[in-house]
């Protein structure tokens, strides 16, 4: 047993060698941007499950639909609208971790306002408090997912890892 733990933690120092650092780092950002809108129809899948779980074997194309459009939501949505405003609250150093959920909530809303700015769309009854609920923990989920793989909050190691090698 203690030849394993010594073998893991020697793989582990050697993992974490200045040169994994550095490829780490170069693809944190389009990691973190590929994977943190699936958080969005995990929600959702979730959501349908958790309503009526016997719904999902009598139709399961109901399941697959919510969770289809709600991934392909989440990555347009991600990609036009949360790019742009990682990249500006990096800029301008707003890295704290409770930016990320709040904005998650916020940019699904005015994504929809954006996109579904039509007045025959407006002038309708408004949605039921459960789906801006579920839209808001969706995109909240979303930003979470989002800051800790690419963790914005950090500095480049780049740097660094240049003062060891000298």
């Amino acid at each position: 047993m203690a030849g394993w733990f010594a073998k893991a933690r020697q793989m582990w120092q050697y993992c974490r060698t200045p040169r994994y650092d550095l490829i780490w780092d170069a693809i944190r950002v389009l990691v973190a941007f590929l994977v943190a809108p699936l958080g969005a129809p995990a929600i959702m899948g979730l959501a349908v499950l958790s309503d009526n779980p016997g719904f999902l074997f009598q139709h399961p194309e109901v399941l697959a639909i919510y969770v289809g459009v709600t991934g392909a939501a989440a990555y347009v949505i991600t990609l036009l609208f949360g790019l742009p405003l990682f990249l500006i609250l990096r800029k301008g150093r707003w890295t704290s971790f409770w930016i990320a959920p709040v904005a998650g909530c916020i940019v699904p809303f005015v994504a929809l306002l954006i996109f579904l700015a039509s007045p025959a769309l407006l002038s309708g009854p408004p949605p039921p408090t459960s789906w801006v609920l579920l839209i808001a923990l969706c995109g909240a989920t979303v930003g979470t997912i989002l800051w800790l793989i690419a963790r914005p909050d950090r500095a480049a190691v780049p740097s660094s890892a240049s003062a060891r090698s000298s």
